[in-house]
């Protein structure tokens, strides 16, 4: 992964680099949270995340109470959240002591969460974008390809300084060496206020992914 980042984050020295990211799980049996084990192999990471919140099982501020032991004891750079709505958030805030580093939901130009993104950002709490290109979908609409050919630009390169524009970090998935370029190339694209306005229109708020609200191990 790729992340591009419109500001530094713990651990991080430059706009564009690569971030490391480890994942805990949230499906435990009753009344545990083996976060620590789960991070042994990974302490070296610059971000560690609770991947989803799983409400049903009551477990994340455990988790995160864990999570904050890992971070004192220099087991990880920052640690953050996924697929944290508000009311997450919220309890998590109101019952721990360390604000998460990040947010990461998804986020792409048809589905921009705004809410969740205010929210998080009014607590501290950087947005991270997964699926960014809405994946794949976004970068066939209209607004979007038209953007790409007035300035010379690919459809993701378009979508990924949309993001960086609006002040997301972002994580475009790629397993070819010449679409990791062409994902780095778009920090040097500033796209217009106009440009801005024309790929936030798009928001239908129509989400590809699980609800957090309703996530259970099984559609993860």
């Amino acid at each position: 992964m790729t992340p591009l980042s419109p500001a530094p984050l713990p651990g991080s020295t430059a706009k564009v680099g690569l971030l490391v990211l480890g994942r805990a799980g949230t499906r435990w049996p009753a009344g545990t949270v083996p976060v620590v084990p789960t991070v042994e192999g990974s302490l070296s990471d610059n971000l560690y995340l609770i991947h989803w919140p799983v409400p049903s099982q009551g477990l994340f501020v455990d988790a995160w109470r864990a999570m904050e032991g890992i971070f004192a004891a220099g087991g990880a750079r920052a640690i953050g959240v996924s697929n944290f709505m508000q009311d997450h958030l919220d309890t998590l805030l109101a019952e721990t002591t360390v604000v998460p580093a990040v947010n990461q939901i998804e986020l792409h130009p048809t589905f921009q969460q705004v809410a969740v993104s205010a929210g998080s950002r009014a607590a501290g709490v950087a947005v991270e974008a997964y699926s960014p290109l809405g994946l794949g979908s976004d970068l066939e609409v209209t607004a979007v390809t038209e953007l790409a050919r007035k300035r010379g630009a690919t459809p993701a390169q378009i979508v990924l300084a949309w993001h960086l524009g609006a002040g997301n970090i972002v994580i475009p998935k790629t397993m070819h060496v010449d679409r990791m370029r062409e994902n780095l190339a778009a920090a040097e694209i500033t796209l217009s206020l106009d440009e801005m306005g024309t790929v936030t229109a798009l928001d239908s708020s129509a989400r590809m992914g699980t609800h957090p609200a309703r996530a259970a191990f099984t559609q993860m």
